[in-house]
């Protein structure tokens, strides 16, 4: 390889790498293991690591414009969609502006593409 090429080879492997630790971490909330046992911390880990890929999937039936975004953006923009709940006829309603419903049904539509493959 050139240095040239070295050089490129590193920083995309170094970008990459980084961000996912940095996701981990101030994500999942795995800057600090929680006991000083071992096996604990692993356990605590793996589920922190399997967490993390099942939003990398999730993230991929997302718009693409919100696919670059970390957790921490997609679980403001979700959760923080403001509703009303009204209760009518015995019936309870979660009313949202349009546009949330548009990006709750296409998650919904395409969780439910994936489930049949």
């Amino acid at each position: 390889m050139t240095p040239e090429e070295l050089v490129h080879f590193y920083r995309q492997r170094g970008d990459t790498s980084e961000n996912r630790i940095k996701e981990l971490k101030n994500g999942f909330n795995l800057k600090y293991l929680p006991t000083s046992h071992f096996k604990a911390n692993a356990l605590y880990f793996h589920i922190g690591t399997l967490a993390y890929n099942l939003f990398i999937l999730f993230r991929q039936i997302l718009h693409s414009s919100w696919q670059k975004h970390t957790i921490q953006t997609i679980r403001y923009k979700l959760y923080h969609i403001a509703g009303k709940v009204i209760t009518h006829a015995r019936q309870t309603i979660l009313k949202i502006n349009d546009q949330f419903v548009e990006i709750l049904n296409t998650i919904r539509q395409k969780n439910y593409e994936i489930s049949l493959e």
